[in-house]
């Protein structure tokens, strides 16, 4: 019952740190994606449509 509860206040207020964390996690998530996407509009070009 006590780790449901510090669970749930960890959930309502996240240390400093872990909210730290969250945002480079999702910055490197976002960088990932826009890679991705880059690679994917010179893979196209490219190669033309035949991907």
């Amino acid at each position: 019952m006590r780790a449901r509860l510090m669970n749930a206040w960890r959930r309502l207020f996240p240390h400093p740190s872990a909210i730290a964390r969250r945002d480079r996690e999702r910055a490197a998530l976002e960088g990932r994606a826009a890679r991705d996407a880059a690679d994917r509009r010179v893979a196209l070009q490219k190669f033309g449509r035949t991907l």
